[in-house]
């Protein structure tokens, strides 16, 4: 089952950290900024289509917008975090691993 919240999130995300406007993205994706603006907020199931035009204009894969849908995902979120994890500094790497695992056991209670 796709999440339509979480894939429009997901694309509403990416086109912030690539900074682009609703506007470019839909002119980048052929469709209205209107209608991205529904799919981002997960009011419309975006079609097949919409859906390989958005992730052609924002050069990502199927994959990126839709992990939180797919049943292998897991790997997904551990690159996920492992690429936040690139460039830290040891104290942070032990500080990140502590609060990790609070979290972890605490979630588990």
């Amino acid at each position: 089952m796709v999440d339509y919240k979480r894939l429009g999130e997901r694309i509403a995300q990416t086109r912030k950290s690539q900074k682009l406007s609703q506007e470019k993205l839909a002119e980048l994706a052929d469709i209205t900024a209107t209608n991205l603006s529904h799919i981002e907020r997960g009011k419309i199931k975006t079609s097949i289509e919409t859906l390989v035009a958005i992730t052609n204009a924002l050069n990502v894969t199927s994959n990126d917008l839709l992990c939180d849908s797919l049943n292998h995902s897991t790997q997904e979120l551990k690159n996920q975090i492992a690429a936040c994890l690139d460039g830290c500094t040891m104290q942070e790497l032990h500080l990140i691993a502590d609060v990790a695992a609070a979290v972890k056991k605490r979630m588990r209670e």
